[in-house]
């Protein structure tokens, strides 16, 4: 693969983009991509920018209800709700459809809660304790999900359109066609995560950890992956076009049938990968220019 880098943008895009997004991290997430792609637009990139907020549509027959009695428990404060789950270790709470947009939500106890199609778009939930939490087709969209535990956690067909999952822990979490487009996953843990056919175009993956993610039909374009660990992970038939792979760990992950058109892979670690053509990689580290 054969690609020379545009001269329109300086070497030091990338950087300046990382710097800039660890910086804004705690801003209001509307104002942090606007200034992003103000700061995308200087330094010549393109950037896909919305600002409206996609409508969520349930399964057909799904209950859109929670409980009035759990809903009121958590009306009353996050510090009332942890304690009340406390107090009340075998039940499960239903916040099934609750509306909690814009709710602060920081380091609630939501592990193993009922939140299908609930609607946390815009809430902060920083720190939040998600483990094994149903969050099947939830609205997440530009929520604050900075270092929230979602460990097991299932958010298949979640919408989590530009929302900030800066050092999360989404380790062996259901993300099966989840939207996660322009979201910051920066220095985020998936080990193990199931994103097959996922939506990630223009996600910001910097140092993830995605050791043995399944990534298989993915949407990756233009997606930022620098210094990513992808060892063993499989990308089987996703779409990598012009993502940013420089300096990822790829050794022993499954390339087979991928897009890697226009992608960046200087120094992108291929020992023991099976790459788009099916051939294992020999080793040692790949440079634009060795595919």
């Amino acid at each position: 693969m054969t690609e020379k880098q545009p001269s329109s943008v300086q070497p030091s895009a990338v950087t300046l983009q990382s710097i800039a997004q660890d910086i804004l991290t705690l801003l209001d997430r509307k104002a942090l991509l606007e200034l992003r792609a103000k700061i995308d637009s200087l330094l010549g990139l393109s950037v896909e920018l919305s600002t409206s907020e996609p409508t969520l549509h349930p399964s057909e027959g799904a209950i859109a209800e929670s409980s009035p009695e759990h809903l009121a428990w958590l009306q009353k404060g996050v510090v009332t709700w942890n304690d009340w789950r406390e107090q009340n270790r075998e039940l499960v709470p239903d916040l099934q459809g609750a509306n909690l947009s814009g709710f602060n939500l920081a380091f609630v106890n939501f592990a193993g809660v009922n939140l299908e199609y609930a609607n946390l778009s815009g809430a902060d939930m920083r720190g939040a304790f998600l483990k094994e939490a149903n969050m099947k087709g939830a609205n997440l969209y530009m929520a604050d999900l900075i270092g929230v535990n979602c460990q097991q956690a299932c958010l298949e067909a979640a919408n989590l359109q530009g929302a900030d999952i800066y050092k999360a822990n989404f380790s062996h979490a259901n993300l099966q066609e989840a939207n996660l487009i322009q979201a910051s996953i920066r220095r985020a843990t998936l080990v193990g995560a199931n994103l097959h056919r996922a939506k990630l175009k223009q996600a910001d993956l910097l140092q993830a950890n995605l050791v043995q993610t399944n990534l298989s039909q993915a949407d990756l374009q233009k997606a930022n992956m620098e210094g990513t660990n992808l060892i063993e992970a499989n990308l089987e038939e996703a779409n990598l076009l012009g993502a940013n792979l420089n300096r990822a760990n790829l050794c022993r992950a499954r390339l087979y049938k991928a897009n890697i058109l226009h992608a960046k892979i200087n120094g992108v670690t291929l020992k023991g990968a099976v790459m788009p053509d099916g051939t294992v990689h020999g080793g040692g580290t790949a440079a634009i220019g060795d595919q």
